[in-house]
């Protein structure tokens, strides 16, 4: 069974300028690259950047109230760096990932092979993203289910 997550309501109160909408809070995601290519995994060599989707009434206006409103009660030095940002992944090959995230280069193996059975490469060999269907503060790391994606082209012979 799926679990529920917790919906916020965006009230003047609240900063959120009398929105009163109320949304179920999406997986939290991220895209992350290899800071130099190596052969072997190392989450020590990652660069990476956080997302969460935003509902459409969220606009840069309302960003910045909430961002206003909570840096008023927390400090925290990464504040600068959210923003609304629209993305469009284009061709993807993707796989559901079941266990640690350190067993992640194994599902991506099982993607290139995809890939190559389907005269497919990878249009960004740096970029990939995932998306975080469970929380790992809560689940086992054996039972963590991870979305890999990856963008694809067809490839040019």
């Amino acid at each position: 069974m799926a679990q529920a997550r917790k919906g916020i309501v965006l009230s003047e109160a609240a900063g959120g300028a009398g929105y009163g909408a109320e949304h179920e809070v999406p997986c939290a995601g991220g895209a992350l690259k290899q800071i130099e290519h190596t052969e072997q995994f190392d989450k020590n060599n990652l660069q990476y950047r956080v997302m969460i989707r935003q509902p459409d009434f969220v606009t840069p206006d309302v960003l910045e109230a909430a961002i206003m409103n909570v840096s008023k009660k927390k400090s925290l030095s990464r504040f600068k760096d959210v923003r609304l940002e629209s993305i469009e992944d284009g061709d993807c090959v993707q796989i559901l990932h079941v266990g640690p995230y350190d067993d992640e280069p194994e599902s991506f193996m099982k993607v290139d092979e995809f890939c190559a059975a389907h005269n497919l490469q990878r249009a960004n060999d740096e970029w990939h993203r995932e998306i975080y269907l469970s929380d790992a503060r809560k689940v086992e790391p054996a039972k963590l289910k991870t979305v890999l994606r990856v963008q694809v082209k067809s490839m040019q012979f």
